[in-house]
C-alpha cells in the first residue's frame, strides 16, 4: 500500500470518526426534551444551542453523564455550547427544558459533534522494523496530525456558518414580529382616527340641524 493510498484510508478513517448531528426542535411550554448518545471513553464532544423564536428567546439546557450526574447546566439561555471529553463510556443525555414557560413554545437549533481519536491511534502506533516501515511510520504519523487539524479547522468553520444561520433566522423572526405589531398598531391607529372624524361629521351635523330648526 502506497502513501496516496494509506491518505485515502485515514481521510475515510477520519470522516467516520467525526459524528455531527444538526438538529431544529419545537419545545412546547410545561415540556422537556432530551437526546441520548451512547459514546465511549475519552470522547471529544462539543455541543451548541441556539433559540430561533418563541418568548424571550431563551431555554435551560443540562447534560448528564451515563449515572445521571450533571457534567453543564445552563437557565434561560438564548444560546450555549460546552466542551467535554467523556470520562466514561455509555449512554449521555442533553436535555432542553421549556417547563417555567407557560404559554411560549421555544423553536431551538441543536448541534452535536462527536469526536475519537481510536482509530488513528492505533494507525501510529503500528509497529514496523525495517527502515522502510518506520519511514512510512513517521509520514502516517504527520499525515494523521495533518488530517485531524484540518478536520478539526473544517468543523469550526461549519459551525461558524450554522452559529451564523441560526442568528440571522433569529433576527428575521425578531424583525418580522416588530414589523407585524408595528402593521396591526398602524391599522388600529388608523381606525381610530376614521371613527373619530365620523364622529366629528355627525356630532357637527347634529349641530347645523338644530340650528336650522330654530
Amino acid at each position: 500500500m502506497n502513501l496516496q493510498q494509506l491518505f485515502f484510508v485515514f481521510l475515510l478513517c477520519l470522516i467516520f470518526t467525526i459524528k455531527v448531528n444538526a438538529i431544529s426542535l419545537t419545545i412546547e411550554p410545561h415540556k422537556s426534551v432530551c437526546f441520548y448518545e451512547n459514546m465511549k471513553k475519552r470522547t471529544r464532544v462539543h455541543t451548541d444551542f441556539q433559540v430561533l423564536k418563541g418568548g424571550k428567546l431563551d431555554i435551560s439546557f443540562s447534560t448528564h453523564d451515563p449515572r445521571g450526574r450533571q457534567i453543564y447546566s445552563v437557565n434561560q439561555k438564548t444560546t450555549g455550547n460546552h466542551n467535554f471529553v467523556s470520562k466514561i463510556e455509555g449512554e449521555y443525555a442533553f436535555c432542553f427544558d421549556n417547563t417555567f414557560s407557560t404559554v411560549s413554545a421555544k423553536e431551538v437549533t441543536f448541534n452535536f459533534k462527536a469526536h475519537g481519536r481510536g482509530t488513528f491511534a492505533r494507525f501510529s502506533t503500528a509497529k514496523d522494523d525495517s527502515q522502510t516501515g518506520a519511514s512510512t511510520h513517521k509520514e502516517i504519523g504527520k499525515l494523521t496530525g495533518t488530517l485531524e487539524n484540518l478536520s478539526e479547522n473544517i468543523e469550526e468553520v461549519r459551525e461558524l456558518q450554522m452559529y451564523l444561520k441560526a442568528r440571522e433566522i433569529a433576527h428575521r423572526n425578531t424583525t418580522e414580529s416588530t414589523n407585524s405589531r408595528i402593521l396591526w398598531w398602524s391599522l388600529f391607529a388608523t381606525f381610530l382616527i376614521v371613527a373619530a372624524s365620523l364622529a366629528q361629521i355627525t356630532y357637527l351635523r347634529n349641530i347645523f340641524a338644530k340650528t336650522r330648526r330654530v
